[in-house]
């Protein structure tokens, strides 16, 4: 019997995640692989029972698994047992890390090795692409700095429609970018004052500037905004473009 006489007859199909299925001749179950059609018809034509119909001994039902689960679940290890289970995997032969005892200078060697190593910007925007796609999978939104939400929210009163925006492209999320006037707004804590933080806001900013003009649409302004720690405005320049006019005090609302 050919593959094509097989899926037509629904002996063997392909499910919605991609794998190739068929039943089990014993428990009637559906077993699914990710190997491929040929394998799958293979143990149907060879009539192959599943994993389970072919362990020697005793089944238990899912009541007594779940019973012996339980109480094993959440349960606090002693350092002892955690020893215990660890000899006892290095005694596994196909244990990849059996007989494997390292030296103390290992460790040593491997951090000389990476001193000094040059990593590229090219090298740098991709961990940070990687960065922002992980974030996205997971659901987690950039980090904001103190009181940036408040301060736009006052500045977009002046007719403006700043927001936090991802760019993908070159891995980096702005503090608050204005699509229309094209205008990008960095908004440094006292945190930015640090002076290895300064020289990464300076090849941030050079960066930025840079994906701006390659696409050929430069930024018309790109400010900083400098703050205290209470968010209050203590200066702001433009360092790219025409400045803006910023007739904020504090990035803080208080309420009265």
């Amino acid at each position: 019997m050919s593959i094509d006489e097989l899926i037509n007859k629904s002996l063997i199909w392909k499910d919605i995640d991609g794998n190739w299925c068929r039943t089990c001749p014993k428990c009637n179950k559906v077993v699914k692989s990710k190997t491929g059609k040929i394998y799958v018809m293979a143990s149907f034509i060879k009539n192959r029972a599943c994993h389970l119909c072919k362990r020697i001994g005793t089944h238990h039902s899912k009541e007594t698994i779940e019973k012996i689960i339980l109480p094993q679940k959440n349960r606090p290890l002693t350092k002892k047992h955690r020893k215990k289970l660890s000899i006892a995997a290095r005694k596994n032969k196909n244990h990849p890390w059996r007989n494997c005892k390292r030296p103390n200078s290992f460790g040593e060697s491997i951090s000389k090795k990476l001193k000094g190593r040059f990593i590229s910007s090219e090298w740098k925007q991709k961990f940070r692409i990687a960065k922002l796609k992980r974030f996205e999978k997971l659901g987690i939104s950039a980090c904001e700095d103190q009181n940036s939400k408040e301060f736009f929210c006052e500045l977009n009163k002046q007719g403006y429609n700043f927001n936090p925006k991802v760019f993908m492209e070159i891995g980096y999320v702005a503090d608050g970018y204005d699509k229309e006037k094209n205008v990008w707004i960095e908004y440094d804590t006292p945190y930015h004052n640090i002076s290895n933080q300064k020289e990464k806001d300076l090849i941030r900013q050079k960066n930025i500037i840079k994906y701006f003009e390659s696409n050929q649409n430069p930024l018309k302004s790109f400010m900083r905004i400098k703050v205290d720690k209470d968010g209050n405005i203590l200066d702001y320049n433009c360092v790219y473009g025409n400045s803006i006019n910023i007739n904020i005090k504090t990035a803080v609302m208080y309420e009265i």
